[in-house]
């Protein structure tokens, strides 16, 4: 079929069979299909009252107000159900000014931060703070800042009771079911604070001892998720075995490697703050490539923002939409909302954004006779149209994505029927 210099226009979604030839050589093959996943729409939440340079950790209260560590105005704030916050701890800059980072203990009002990460609510109601550049684990309990782990200012990688042990940037921080607190310290690596106090490193001398620059962690049942510069890693709370390992850095597709549950996964960037869905699923921010990911039995696939290979060296976006046509600017953070669906800190355009829930079963493979017309095996791309899959060949998958997206988009019979959305990546040549 002879290629042409305009997109065809369809008019009708769940064609049997509709094979199209637009610009470039660009082979594509529309075929029906109800179990494609619908991808995350973003909107950005309105917040009135306080303003926020670099939102950096999320946590929930009981109540459904939202904290949000800031790492610019070295403060944690509230916000309400209806968007209005509130300095919670910490003394923000005024207008036009900005703030310093200090430390001290005390009071909310006068307590100090210095650059506060990530967050999190024990079974009291307490908020634990990872104080990123005070190298310490910050408790707030009814209006009062304490310290309860590390030596405020000096880092290091000593274990041991709380007083005398050291951390060396904390970044992350979540609480197991029975009040067991692990943190995620960029150098020290991964720490565990017990009830007593006492602060261990849980994985030395286990098959997960070489955790490199950890940045989430996160709970789900008695699993432990944990994000570093080299992927995500589930493990149980024994540590005596990796239940999985799904690597990061990589455009291609998954693969077995040398150990028993590890798989190459396909981040551009590396995830940076988790949350398990459950044991198999995990939803992550990927600061570096500017958006979402969602790890589904052993199955990367982008819910939000930007997919570009080069959108590192272009650097983030903002824009509110529907799966790729939403933009990010540098997330770091993600709690799952308790009204359904999920808040991102969205760190570099100092807003916080709404994901709502989307379809988390894997899309099927590509038909045999779609990999089988003589093509090199170049990258072929998943959009969907409608109820439709459509399975894209060319050398430049970026810009024929993009084309055939907005062409469709702006058929009016198709875009009554529902958006067309790039669904995954994978290769002709698996």
């Amino acid at each position: 079929m002879e290629a042409r210099r305009t997109l065809p226009r369809a008019a009708a979604v769940g064609l049997a069979s509709l094979f199209i030839a637009p610009t470039f050589g660009l082979a594509a093959r529309i075929a029906p299909s109800l179990a494609v996943p619908a991808d995350a729409t973003v909107r950005t939440l309105r917040v009135t009252a306080i303003k926020l340079a670099m939102p950096s950790g999320l946590v929930y209260g009981k109540d459904g107000t939202l904290y949000v560590a800031d790492a610019v105005e070295h403060a944690i704030f509230a916000i309400d159900k209806s968007g209005r916050g509130r300095v919670f701890a910490g003394k923000p800059a005024p207008p036009m000014a900005i703030a310093n980072g200090g430390y001290a203990d005390g009071p909310a009002a006068s307590a100090r931060f210095n650059r506060p990460k990530g967050l999190a609510m024990t079974a009291a109601g307490d908020i634990l703070v990872a104080d990123d550049s005070n190298h310490c684990i910050r408790r707030i309990h009814s209006g009062v800042v304490t310290t309860l782990a590390g030596r405020c200012g000096i880092a290091g990688t000593a274990t041991g009771p709380a007083a005398s042990a050291l951390f060396s940037r904390p970044l992350g921080i979540a609480v197991a079911r029975d009040g067991t607190i692990f943190v995620a310290d960029y150098v020290a690596g991964l720490r565990r604070i017990d009830a007593t106090g006492n602060v261990s490193d849980p994985i030395a001398g286990t098959p997960s001892a070489h955790l490199t620059g950890v940045t989430g962690v996160n709970t789900v049942g008695d699993t432990l998720l944990v994000a570093d510069t080299t992927g995500i890693w589930r493990l149980p709370q024994s540590f005596g075995y990796v239940l999985g390992h799904y690597r990061a850095g990589m455009f291609g597709e998954r693969k077995d490697i040398d150990v028993a549950g590890v798989f190459e996964a396909e981040f551009g960037g590396f995830p940076y703050a988790l949350i398990g869905l459950d044991t198999h699923d995990v939803v992550a921010v990927d600061p570096r490539m500017h958006d979402i990911d969602f790890l589904h039995n052993n199955h990367m696939r982008v819910i939000a923002g930007s997919t570009d290979v080069g959108a590192p060296a272009r650097g983030g976006g903002f824009a509110d939409g529907t799966g790729r046509f939403a933009r990010f600017n540098t997330p770091l953070a993600i709690v799952a909302s308790p009204a359904g669906g999920y808040v991102v800190a969205d760190a570099g355009n100092h807003a916080i954004r709404f994901l709502s829930t989307f379809d988390r079963e894997p899309e099927d493979p590509p038909p045999a006779d779609v990999r089988d017309y003589g093509f090199t095996p170049n990258d072929y791309s998943i959009a969907l149209i409608g109820n439709s899959y459509v399975w894209v060949t060319t050398t430049t998958p970026e810009s024929i994505q993009s084309a055939i997206e907005q062409g469709l988009l702006a058929d009016r019979s198709l875009r009554r029927a529902a958006a067309c959305r790039v669904a995954s990546r994978t290769r002709t040549g698996d």
